[in-house]
């Protein structure tokens, strides 16, 4: 009876850790976007004098694009990590 609380706990933990580490890889791309956008708003005049809105508009897009990506695969750890939470208390019953 133990045994299977101690097994659902430590899943818990796992998905835990796993949500954490995800979500510093998050802050990661976000710091990355936001350092471009800044330089981009700092340099706005240089971007439309030599026309580049296209090229960095594709650099900022693969960025939030990698950044969605990291929010989806923390979507379903988080889901995973309520799943065990409220599956717990059932498993330790049994």
């Amino acid at each position: 009876m133990y045994v299977t609380g101690i097994r659902s706990l430590t899943i818990y933990f796992m998905v835990l850790t796993i949500f954490t580490v995800q979500q510093s890889e998050q802050m990661k791309e976000k710091d990355k976007r936001i350092k471009l956008m800044s330089e981009i708003l700092n340099g706005i005049k240089v971007l439309k004098l030599y026309a580049w809105e296209e090229s960095f508009t594709k650099i900022i897009s693969g960025i939030r694009k990698e950044e969605l990506t990291l929010l989806r695969r923390a979507g379903f750890t988080n889901a995973a990590s309520s799943f065990f939470w409220q599956l717990a208390p059932f498993m330790v019953r049994f």
